[in-house]
């Protein structure tokens, strides 16, 4: 059984983190979520739910300290997600041949039928 609880025990690790003007050294639960790694920052309950806050973390900067440690070392520096102002989605950009001609058509549209 001792074995079982090893396995459950959260990885760490220790990342430079700014919040607003201030950058400190922090230590933070590490996961990887669909491969990418993540610094669980902290837990938010929503209703009886917890979620987490995490930072997104760069696979390059990410190093074991030790072997057989289960504590990284993260070269880059994290922001903390409440800083960070949201960015509205980017769906493409505009071609110049979609813009509208003279009487409302387009370019790939078919000729106006003649009377």
């Amino acid at each position: 059984m001792a074995d079982r609880r090893l396995a459950r025990l959260p990885q760490k690790v220790v990342h430079r983190h700014q919040m607003g003007r201030h950058v400190f050294t922090r230590i933070s639960e590490l996961a990887f979520i669909r491969g990418r790694p993540k610094a669980i920052l902290r837990w938010l309950d929503m209703g009886g739910v917890r979620a987490p806050l995490y930072a997104d973390l760069d696979p390059a900067k990410l190093r074991r300290i030790r072997a057989h440690t289960r504590v990284a070392a993260y070269d880059g520096t994290t922001l903390d997600p409440s800083d960070v102002a949201p960015q509205p989605p980017v769906h493409g950009k505009r071609r110049r041949s979609d813009l509208p001609m003279a009487g409302g058509r387009r370019r790939d549209d078919s000729p106006a039928p003649r009377k």
